[in-house]
């Protein structure tokens, strides 16, 4: 049985794939069982990877088009090994990623899920600089709440947390990492590790090149997991989380000039948290900083 699942899943990606799979039989740690779920591709990328890959540790499956959340989950029902990690077929890891990020788990007997930094990568592969974001360990419901700072190419798990939960949420289509880490934070401990773990390839489509479209998958992500889970942090921790999160929100739709929403997000921040002098701040970001640079 291997130490490690690795689950890619992959829809038409037959271009990229294969820099996914090279990173992984490159890597420095070798006692780790590929599966990669091809969620009905159309453009052979089963043909390339039975053309181009023999290896034993690897392990093809192929599903009508279901989405990725489907995909993983199928991967996870033939996994065998003690950790996961996930990896989207057209990103792909640093060749020490498996290895680095073991030892933290073996140092740290208590930690549940490893996360690093992303490099964020165009679509021919160069490096556009790691993303500007702050990141957590320990118990990290409350600031996981403002903002997914998760990769999903660049975490390992411990496969029982995985199960524990019952897996990806197949209700949810869009940010389904977000609502995986999520839900994993109200019984695992993370460990932050300042490395980078992943090399993230921004293509065309994606989601998250949409800032908006983010938003609000995001916000509908963080809505569903605390009206299924109210208790799992105290009122005081909610109200200061929602009130960075809408603040956040105020700013962002400032860059947009979508001022009409971004007052409505400041009522919902000040709502949450009117002793906070977050939300004043991103009103100012909205308008007065925005005119004057525009």
């Amino acid at each position: 049985m291997a130490k490690i699942s690795i689950i890619v899943p992959t829809y038409n990606r037959k271009d990229l794939i294969g820099c996914a799979i090279d990173s992984v039989l490159g890597q420095t740690f070798k006692d780790f069982e590929l599966l990669i779920v091809d969620d009905g591709s159309t453009d052979k990328t089963g043909d390339f990877i039975k053309e181009n890959y023999s290896d034993k540790r690897i392990r093809y499956f192929y599903q009508e088009n279901q989405g990725q959340t489907y995909a993983r989950n199928k991967a996870l029902g033939h996994s065998h090994g003690e950790y996961i990690c996930f990896l989207d077929s057209d990103d792909y890891w640093p060749a020490n990623k498996l290895e680095i990020s073991l030892k933290v788990f073996e140092d740290n007997p208590d930690v549940d899920v490893v996360y690093g930094d992303e490099m964020v990568i165009n679509h021919e592969g160069e490096e556009l600089g790691r993303e500007k974001i702050k990141r957590y360990s320990g118990n990290i419901t409350k600031h996981l709440l403002v903002e997914n700072f998760i990769g999903m190419s660049a975490s390992m798990v411990k496969t029982d947390k995985i199960k524990e939960i019952g897996g990806m949420d197949e209700k949810v289509r869009v940010a389904d990492d977000f609502s995986l880490w999520l839900r994993l934070s109200r019984i695992a401990q993370f460990y932050y590790l300042d490395e980078v773990l992943g090399y993230y390839r921004l293509t065309k489509g994606q989601i998250s090149v949409d800032k908006i479209a983010r938003l609000d998958s995001n916000l509908r992500t963080v809505l569903n997991f605390l009206n299924n889970y109210p208790d799992c942090i105290s009122k005081k921790d909610k109200s200061e989380a929602l009130c960075e999160f809408y603040s956040k929100r105020v700013r962002i739709f400032g860059e947009f000039k979508r001022y009409g929403q971004g007052l409505r997000e400041f009522a919902l921040a000040f709502r949450s948290a009117p002793d906070s002098l977050l939300p004043w701040r991103a009103l100012y970001r909205l308008f007065i900083k925005a005119k004057v640079n525009e």
